[in-house]
């Protein structure tokens, strides 16, 4: 029996799809899960916009049609113990699990209406903080003096030399930050995604090409639940765009809701999962272009 897809569902595509793409895609049999970042965007922008109808009647119009174990996909450092925990043979961080139950709690919350007032706007605001927080690590990331190729002025490294690398850099920078002393090279291999396409993204700030912008940290984190064996669903295709650059092996993982037809059956990661990426033709980027030819790493 093969085992349904799991389609995490970026902010764009959770609070703007219409339903019936959802919907369709339920019946199909894949599991929906929204990611933890998008939810709390939805909730922070509801009580910046003082619609509170703005969040409740979409979660109440998806919550049918999403995972009813877990509606809400556990992100950001807590997701990475997670997986490492699961790769390695650790035992799961307590903390993971006790964001993970209020995350559902929080949805069912939502979806109930029993979130009062102040309540909501109290959430959102934390909330918030929290994105704001994401946005400002990732930009003091992108100027962290300690992360270099070499001797070599940016403008100068190769971009293969870059993305070898700044993935061997956060490997260990980034994960040591979150309180690991040792990562298999397995459960590398489980976030490879993310660990790429972050690296490529501080290239291109170092080098003058891209300014780190608002949202940057969330869209950065979603490559992350590549490493549970999800897909994540996405109509950024800027983002789409900064996955194919980074050449990460599991960007057949991340997808547009209207490029859901072909999806690999193989779990991303392993040999099978490269050569998944060998043959890979995504069908369009954001500016209509045809994504660059897949190079195996």
């Amino acid at each position: 029996m093969v085992a349904a897809r799991v389609l995490v569902l970026d902010t764009n595509v959770y609070r703007w799809s219409h339903l019936d793409k959802l919907a369709r895609l339920a019946d199909r049999g894949d599991v929906l899960r929204v990611a933890e970042t998008s939810l709390y965007e939805c909730l922070a922008r509801s009580v910046e916009d003082d619609d509170r109808g703005a969040l409740f009647n979409r979660a109440r119009a998806v919550a049918g049609l999403l995972d009813p174990v877990a509606p809400i996909a556990l992100g950001g450092a807590n997701l990475t113990r997670r997986i490492v925990a699961t790769v390695d043979g650790r035992p799961l961080d307590r903390r993971g699990l006790v964001v993970a139950d209020g995350l559902q709690g929080l949805w069912r919350s939502i979806v109930s209406g029993r979130l009062t007032d102040d309540q909501w706007r109290d959430a959102g605001r934390i909330q918030r903080e929290a994105l704001d927080g994401l946005d400002k690590a990732h930009a003091e990331l992108c100027l962290n003096r300690e992360i270099q190729v070499g001797d070599a002025v940016w403008r100068d490294v190769p971009v293969e030399d870059a993305r070898r690398e700044l993935r061997a850099a956060f490997a260990t920078h980034g994960l040591k930050a979150d309180g690991f002393d040792h990562v298999s090279e397995e459960a590398l291999e489980r976030i490879d995604g993310n660990l790429l396409s972050i690296g490529f993204r501080v290239y291109q700030a170092k080098k003058g090409a891209r300014t780190p912008k608002k949202n940057d940290g969330v869209d950065a984190s979603l490559a992350l639940h590549i490493g549970e064996g999800c897909f994540v669903v996405t109509n950024d295709g800027k983002m789409i765009d900064l996955i194919d650059e980074s050449r990460t092996y599991q960007a057949p993982w991340v997808r547009s809701l209207d490029d859901l037809g072909d999806l690999p059956g193989d779990p991303p990661w392993g040999a099978a999962a490269r050569e998944v990426y060998r043959s890979f033709r995504r069908r369009k980027t954001s500016g209509g272009r045809r994504a660059p030819r897949a190079t195996a790493p």
